[in-house]
């Protein structure tokens, strides 16, 4: 097989690269199924939420299929990203912020400290915790 090395941009327009071989260097292209089948999982839960109407204390809670806590979650609201409350290290301080995890044996609720309109979208990305 021949090798032609480019030194400039190559505009494809509209077109498509197809049938890529095995990748061998570390700059070499893959397909998108190898990709796919090799690169590692980061959580290995994905849960999509629409909340509902929050409870009479203004809070809402969403029930979570599988235990887990904010050490291990990453939480988005409307696509914003959310802070958990947690313990600050340098004040030793819990400090309340937009959500915390209540992990309990088979499930966890989701809590925002804040009313959660109606109809918004919830993401939560997360790996399971065995306790």
């Amino acid at each position: 097989m021949s090798e032609t090395t480019m030194d400039r941009d190559l505009n494809l327009s509209n077109f498509r690269i197809k049938n890529v071989g095995t990748a061998v260097d570390p700059d070499d292209a893959v397909s998108k199924a190898y990709l796919e089948t090799t690169r590692p999982s980061m959580f290995d839960t994905i849960e999509t939420i629409v909340a509902g109407d929050p409870s009479p204390d203004g809070e809402t809670l969403i029930k979570l299929a599988h235990p887990t806590n904010i050490y291990n979650a990453l939480v988005f609201l409307e696509g914003a990203i959310q802070k958990p409350s947690a313990t600050n290290p340098d004040t030793g301080h819990y400090e309340v912020r937009e959500y915390q995890i209540i992990s309990m044996d088979s499930y966890s609720l989701l809590q925002f400290h804040a009313p959660v309109p109606n109809g918004s979208n919830v993401l939560v990305f997360y790996n399971k915790v065995i306790s």
